[in-house]
């Protein structure tokens, strides 16, 4: 079993190109997958952000235009 190598929100600002703020709002408001690591200290993982952006940045109950990526 191989482990992920987790990104850091910088790393989704440079990969993904969504702004550091933006990734800390959806960090915060617990719409995007990641791990807590300790206080304010998240990591992501690379596959879970994919799909998280694939289904339109939106969880279940979520509206299609808040919370998501573009909002």
């Amino acid at each position: 079993m191989s482990l992920e190598k987790l990104m850091t929100a910088k790393d989704i600002t440079e990969v993904f190109g969504i702004e550091l703020q933006r990734v800390y709002e959806l960090t915060r408001r617990k719409l995007l997958p990641c791990v807590v690591l300790g206080e304010r200290q998240y990591r992501y993982s690379r596959q879970a952000i994919e799909r998280f952006i694939a289904d339109g940045g939106n969880q279940e109950g979520e509206r299609e235009n808040n919370g998501g990526l573009n909002a």
